[in-house]
């Protein structure tokens, strides 16, 4: 059974808009399924959620190397993000 652990780390953006930013930390295994073919999901994700959605290379343990997926737009747009994320990588993996 794989066990998804996410680490959530937020922070508020200067400037006029309540634009925030928040970092999920997944498994590097499962970037490809959040990315997607020829980036589809994660380009869906963008889309419906209305937030900037960015992958980063993995890093950390050799052994658990993870990967930082760094979401940034209002709350809702966030709210909607993560659960499009956690959604996608959920279908894929059961």
């Amino acid at each position: 059974m794989l066990t998804v652990g996410i680490v959530i780390i937020s922070c508020l953006l200067g400037g006029g808009g309540r634009r925030t930013r928040e970092q999920i930390k997944v498994p590097a295994a499962l970037t490809g399924l959040i990315i997607g073919k020829g980036g589809g999901n994660i380009n869906r994700i963008r889309i419906d959620s209305g937030a900037n959605v960015k992958v980063s290379d993995p890093t950390g343990d050799v052994d658990n190397p993870m990967t930082t997926v760094t979401i940034t737009g209002t709350p809702s747009q966030i709210q909607r993000a993560q659960h499009l994320v956690e959604t996608t990588v959920k279908e894929a993996v059961y």
